[in-house]
């Protein structure tokens, strides 16, 4: 998204998504330590990646993700 001019979205996306481990990371790592920051990262990069490609889907109508059963062109 950097190099097709969505910077700016792209940075909103990754903004709210460290807020939001930030959060998680607070709440989870003093009851489950390592497994708790583990789940925290895990959570913001699934996020992080599934909010970017529905914008993009939304946007250019490019879906990002694994069909098996679309047409083979």
């Amino acid at each position: 998204m950097n190099m097709t001019g969505n910077e700016k979205i792209f940075q909103r996306i990754v903004l709210l998504c460290t807020v939001i481990n930030c959060f998680l990371c607070i709440f989870l790592i003093p009851e489950y330590g390592m497994t708790g920051a583990a789940i925290a990262a895990s959570f913001y990069m699934i996020l992080w990646n599934v909010t970017t490609a529905i914008y993009i889907y939304r946007k250019y109508k490019i879906a990002m993700w694994f069909n098996p059963f679309a047409k083979i062109i």
